[in-house]
């Protein structure tokens, strides 16, 4: 983030940019992802926190923590995350049309304590609020 406010304030230096002109777009462009979102993240080694990491660009990604250290990640932890991708690719792809996924997150264990799915809490507001309504 600090790099992309360099080169945003290099830009007002040479007189390229206006204070107008910055917005979180431009922000968004002068990041390293130049305006694109990471569709998962993938942590290792069992720390459930991004370290700083593509924090801004991660806002719609989908967080995934192993257990395992970088050497011991298998295919069969790529396949999974993969999958459990493609179960919720559909309803991420709403919520983040509609601006609706506000990072609020629920841990959801899978029976294999190595696998660990971060998922949106808006999911568990929805599910109370249709039993509220019954």
């Amino acid at each position: 983030m600090t790099e992309a406010i360099k080169k945003i304030a290099n830009g007002i230096d040479q007189g390229k940019l206006k204070l107008e002109d910055i917005n979180e777009n431009l922000f968004d462009e002068c990041l390293y992802t130049q305006g694109e979102s990471p569709d998962i993240i993938i942590r290792t080694s069992g720390e459930r926190r991004l370290s700083d990491f593509l924090l801004w660009q991660s806002s719609f990604s989908q967080l995934f923590f192993f257990k395992a250290l970088w050497p011991e990640f298998s295919p069969w932890h790529l396949f999974w995350t993969i999958l459990n991708y493609q179960k919720h690719h559909s309803e991420l792809m709403q919520l983040r049309d509609r601006n609706l996924y506000n990072n609020k997150i629920d841990n959801i264990t899978d029976s294999n304590e190595d696998f660990e799915l971060i998922e949106n809490n808006n999911n568990n507001n929805n599910n109370n609020n249709n039993n509220d309504n019954n």
